[in-house]
């Protein structure tokens, strides 16, 4: 797949960003430091265009596999948001419960 070559591209580019020499100068030589990250950001950006153009060719060559990796993801993604639904869901129905419980109690010390 994709993805995991692109997420270490981003990071490889994050760590060469932080790790510029320019960023250990003081004064900060403010034009070096931007031809610096402009050089790292189109170096990042023909990666990912190489990158997603092979995941373009893959896709189109083999739609069922990326189905299929979507599948899983859209699956885990389910899995880990449904326990924290449910909680807001239950969280909600106690605090329902609470409500009904004070308005008829109000309504018995009117009366």
């Amino acid at each position: 797949t994709v993805i995991g070559p692109v997420l270490t591209a981003l990071g490889n580019s994050a760590s060469q960003l932080v790790m510029l020499d320019e960023w250990r100068s003081w004064p900060i030589a403010w034009k070096p430091l931007g031809s610096s990250i402009q050089h790292i950001l189109k170096s990042l950006g023909v990666t990912l265009e190489s990158l997603m153009a092979r995941g373009a060719n893959t896709f189109l060559e083999n739609p069922i596999q990326f189905a299929f990796h979507l599948s899983i993801f859209v699956s885990v993604l389910l899995i880990t948001l449904i326990p924290g639904i449910e909680r807001r869901k239950k969280v909600g129905v106690d605090k329902d419960d609470d409500e009904e419980i004070s308005i008829s109690s109000g309504e018995s010390a009117q009366q």
